[in-house]
């Protein structure tokens, strides 16, 4: 072979292996990103459990809050009994 197709078949080897190496690290560089992802879409289903939780719980403390027992103070002239069951406006 002349030196001219070695060189040729050199420089084309050599962007083979750029063109391998740039594959590789998209690769790599994707893989961390799924990762990341899925990461992220981990937190997002955590998130979503405690907000639900959260609203079931505050809804509870409210239905709770809603129906309380109060002392009535004799002297505020309101007529109503001690320990009468009321709802609270919200």
């Amino acid at each position: 072979m002349s030196s001219h197709n070695t060189d040729h078949i050199d420089r084309l080897q050599g962007d083979v292996n750029e063109v391998t190496h740039l594959l590789k690290d998209n690769v790599e560089k994707v893989l961390e990103r799924g990762e990341k992802i899925e990461d992220l879409q981990n937190r997002s289903e955590d998130l979503t459990a405690s907000s639900i939780q959260f609203k079931s719980r505050s809804r509870d403390l409210r239905r709770k809050m809603c129906f309380t027992v109060k002392p009535w103070d004799k002297d505020s002239g309101s007529g109503h009994h001690k320990n009468e069951t009321y709802i609270m406006s919200t």
